[in-house]
């Protein structure tokens, strides 16, 4: 699998008012999630989500490389879920 490495970053995306742009470490797009005014999700919400791919995709082949979930693995495991909910 060939993706775009982590980390990924969420900004406001200024060239439209209700739009985040998701980016990584050389300020490249990898996506543009926008809100539209009938939308019942938060297109900010989604940016975290896609931002949380790489480093979740991480943690969980680290999880599933030890057959059980260690302390540091739940800890990696804990972070990618807080980044994928924009904490």
């Amino acid at each position: 699998m060939t993706h775009t490495p982590g980390p990924w970053t969420v900004e406001q995306y200024t060239a439209h008012d209700a739009a985040f742009r998701v980016m990584d470490e050389q300020d490249v797009t990898v996506a543009l999630c926008y809100q539209q005014p009938y939308d019942t999700w938060s297109a900010g919400d989604n940016a975290n989500l896609l931002a949380a791919a790489p480093d979740l995709l991480a943690a969980l082949e680290h999880i599933i490389s030890f057959g059980e979930a260690s302390l540091a693995t739940t800890r990696e495991a804990k972070e990618a879920v807080g980044k994928a909910k924009g904490e």
